[in-house]
Parts: structure tokens; C-alpha cells; sequence
């Protein structure tokens, strides 16, 4: 009964993950240069355990900021996180 309910609860927590994914990726679509939502889905992905995508989110930054400071320590920390390159 109890491994039920927290199946029952990972279930909605990654649903619920999907669902803020999603709003955030349209948004970005509908403002490809704003830096903040990028950094939104970066950090979502990583969450996630997305480590390609979340690079591919954090590359862009630095196209839209090259001299984006926080970049390049966001993407060591999720390698690091990691290390298996999911």
C-alpha cells in the first residue's frame, strides 16, 4: 500500500515536471532570446537528469550572452552531477 502511494506521487511529480517543461518551452519559442527562461529549462532539465538537453539549453545562452559568467559553472556542475552524460 505504501509503495503505491509514493508511485502514486513520483507519478504526479513527473507529470507536474513535464506540464512546467512544456509551458516554459513555449514560451521560449515565443521569445527565443530571453535568457531567463533558457536558464529556466536548463535547470529543469538538469533536474531532471537530462544532462544533453540541459547543455544544449546552456549553449545557447552563451550565444545569446557570450560573456555570460554563470554558464560554463552551471554545465560543470551538471557533468558533474552526471558524469555518465545522460
Amino acid at each position: 500500500r505504501q509503495k503505491a502511494k509514493i508511485a502514486s506521487k513520483f507519478g504526479s511529480e513527473m507529470e507536474a515536471n513535464d506540464q512546467l517543461l512544456r509551458r516554459l518551452q513555449d514560451l521560449s519559442q515565443k521569445h527565443p532570446e530571453n535568457i531567463k527562461l533558457h536558464e529556466l529549462i536548463a535547470k529543469r532539465y538538469a533536474d531532471m537528469k537530462r544532462l544533453g538537453p540541459a547543455r544544449d539549453e546552456y549553449l545557447t545562452i552563451l550565444k545569446l550572452d557570450p560573456t555570460n559568467k554563470n554558464v560554463p559553472e552551471a554545465i560543470r556542475k551538471a557533468a558533474a552531477a552526471f558524469p555518465q552524460g545522460r
